[in-house]
């Protein structure tokens, strides 16, 4: 580049140089026509052929002045031309004062000393035309050196700029081959790192630099750090989990397992690695459970079943499976629990509730039977101490039985035994006819049944809600103080319709609401009495939930409360 601009430079100076020689030879040229026109005016003036006119002699020699001034300015850059110059306006000045002197002597009528004059001027016109000549010559000769150097340079010029080109050309195509290379080599490692990460390998060493690759690798190793921390969380938890999981193929083949799996069993890891897991099922679950995985491999659905698995010792345990297909691993994922304890306790249950059924429930009802006999019979002739005794038996059985009839209730609404025999039912006439059941235990009390029903259809099963309304009802009184009121109301909205039953009792304290309908749980007494066993409500929720509706309760301590339970309505 600094060869290229002294090139320019040199070239610049040259055209500067040449312009000024090319100027300097027009003023010369200037200054020998009028130095011509000033002879020849003078000349004619003498011959009479033109009148005498001193003004435009005097317009001659200021231009001359001028002419002189400026090429006094130009030779002043360098000191050869202005010696040179120096004698060429001296010559023109002495030729000048000659023909102001002529001019005088002629007009004066010496013209003897006129003709003197004329010879004596010539040597200085002779001068003056050498002098011009000699610079003519010299500017020319300079304006040709000077354009020989112009074309030089320019043609050097072109050639330094064509060798820049050239190398920067070089220089791009260099540079664009590593940047390619180099763009290759990191697009390369960012394309490991992802198939590195999606096998679950560590990322190679970050990619250097700023640019969007290099935050892209960053990124990726950052995921990895993250996927890192997610597995080692996942084998923790795997490990340390009570349920056993296990991964099978799409063979049923087992694939990995955890620890609780191996404590199921009984095998270790490697053992079952080798093995089908039909192998390990109770034999008449095999045939069954195959088909079942089969059916799920490849499926979206999730797979739950229960069967028997044989342990490595033989012996054979209840188990629950809950089965997933992974589509992106092409594996069973596979959940184990172990439900020998739940199976026990069920069956625990069974022979309980079988017990009240058989051994409570008949021999209560023959007690009942025969204290009604007695009662009716005999209670004319019995001492008064012991038909009291036999109506508290009578009490005492009575509550046992009601108790053996809702525990078995109760376990046939969980195990959903219950069928519902539905029929469309005029519900306000249901809740009339609830509100008359109730109202031998109002009276006593002075309390007040009060109704405010619409005219609503449901498909329910009648007797059923009817349970469902003389429990609640029975409930309200209970806990009714005297000369209270109990409000039945029945409203419809839309599709659903509301039954509200609104005590004015002491209320339900807020931390007893949500254990209003669990079993054995009795609130809202707050004289420490127990008032039943806890089962009435749990039963009204079971059979109002049956009927696809909803139950609950409002209440606040002390301003009562309102138990509502909702259904749907068939006007059709």
């Amino acid at each position: 580049m600094g060869w290229l601009l002294h090139t320019f430079t040199q070239s610049e100076d040259a055209r500067v140089q040449l312009i000024e020689s090319r100027t300097m030879v027009g003023h010369i040229n200037a200054l020998l026509s009028m130095h011509l026109e000033r002879t020849q005016m003078m000349f004619l003036q003498f011959a009479g052929l033109i009148p005498k006119d001193d003004s435009k002699i005097r317009e001659l020699n200021f231009r001359t002045a001028a002419e002189v001034k400026v090429i006094e300015e130009l030779s002043s850059h360098t000191k050869t031309k202005q010696s040179q110059w120096l004698q060429l306006t001296r010559t023109i000045y002495g030729v000048q004062e000659d023909f102001d002197q002529l001019r005088s002597r002629y007009y004066e009528g010496d013209k003897m000393g006129a003709m003197q004059l004329i010879v004596r001027s010539r040597a200085r016109i002779n001068k003056f035309y050498s002098l011009v000549n000699d610079v003519v010559r010299q500017e020319n000769s300079n304006e040709t050196e000077l354009q020989r150097q112009l074309t030089e340079n320019n043609e050097l010029s072109v050639r330094i700029l064509c060798i820049l080109l050239l190398l920067i050309v070089g220089i791009a195509i260099t540079a664009a081959v590593y940047v390619n290379v180099n763009f290759k080599r990191r697009l390369d490692i960012l394309m490991d790192n992802t198939r590195r990460m999606s096998a679950g390998l560590a990322p190679l060493a970050p990619i250097r630099g700023g640019d969007e690759l290099a935050e892209i690798d960053l990124v990726y190793h950052q995921m990895h750090d993250a996927i890192e921390i997610l597995r080692k969380h996942e084998r923790a938890m795997l490990e340390n989990a009570a349920e056993a999981i296990c991964s099978l193929d799409a063979g049923l083949s087992f694939t990995s397992v955890n620890p609780a799996t191996e404590k199921l069993w009984g095998y270790s890891s490697e053992e079952f690695l080798a093995r089908r897991v039909v192998e390990l099922i109770a034999d008449e679950y095999k045939e069954k459970f195959g088909a079942e995985l089969s059916q799920v491999v490849g499926s979206d659905t999730e797979f739950r079943t229960e069967t028997k698995i044989k342990r490595k010792d033989g012996e054979l345990v209840d188990a629950s499976w809950s089965v997933s297909w992974s589509k992106e691993e092409s594996s069973l994922y596979c959940i184990v629990q172990d439900i020998s304890e739940r199976k026990e306790l069920e069956r625990i249950k069974s022979d309980f509730f079988a017990m009240v059924n058989h051994d409570l429930r008949t021999p209560l009802t023959s007690v009942q039977m025969v204290l009604d006999w007695l009662e009716i019979e005999m209670g004319e002739q019995m001492p008064p101490n012991l038909l009291k005794s036999v109506k508290r038996a009578k009490g005492s059985a009575q509550e046992m039985l009601t108790l053996a009839n809702s525990l078995l209730e109760m376990e046939r609404l969980d195990a959903g035994t219950i069928s519902l025999d539905r029929n469309k039912t005029d519900l306000a006439e249901l809740l009339r006819n609830s509100m008359a059941q109730v109202e031998a235990l109002a009276i006593p009390k002075d309390i007040e049944l009060k109704a405010e029903l619409d005219e609503v259809l449901a498909n329910i099963d009648k007797s059923r809600m009817m349970q469902v309304a003389t429990n609640i009802l029975t409930n309200a009184v209970k806990f009714s103080p005297a000369k209270s009121t109990v409000t039945v109301s029945l409203k419809k909205n839309g599709d659903t319709c509301k039954v509200c039953i609104k005590d004015e009792g002491v209320g339900i304290a807020a931390e007893d609401l949500k254990f209003v309908f669990d079993r054995f749980r009795q609130v809202g007494s707050t004289d420490g009495r127990k008032q039943g066993f806890g089962l009435g409500l749990s039963i009204c929720k079971a059979i109002v939930e049956a009927h696809d509706g909803q139950i609950g309760v409002d209440s606040e301590e002390g301003k009562g409360s309102t138990f509502w339970f909702t259904l749907n309505t068939d006007e059709a």
